[in-house]
């Protein structure tokens, strides 16, 4: 058990508490860019949201816009398509 404990006690002097202090250190700096990374993470999950929301509501307009032109086409073809009925049903000779 003396074998161990020493062992231990060496192991502690010789290798843990000499790194002990960049050990920290490399914590503290991992915790720092993994708080950098979040707050990156978050900052682009906002953005993409709200890019989102703007191109739904521009499909939205374009949805609206393409409606309005197939009524104003369907429209058009009508008024078409009575002109050229009216025009076949006049006599040829005045």
């Amino acid at each position: 058990m003396s074998d161990l404990y020493t062992q231990l006690r060496t192991l502690l002097t010789d290798v843990i508490l000499p790194n002990l202090k960049s050990i920290h250190a490399n914590q503290v700096e991992q915790q720092f860019q993994t708080d950098c990374l979040n707050k990156n993470l978050e900052e682009f999950q906002t953005e993409m949201q709200f890019r989102f929301a703007e191109l739904r509501t521009e499909l939205a307009s374009c949805r609206l816009q393409l409606e309005d032109a197939m009524v104003t086409l369907r429209e058009r073809e009508a008024e078409s398509a009575d002109d050229s009925a009216a025009t076949s049903k006049k006599p040829l000779i005045h």
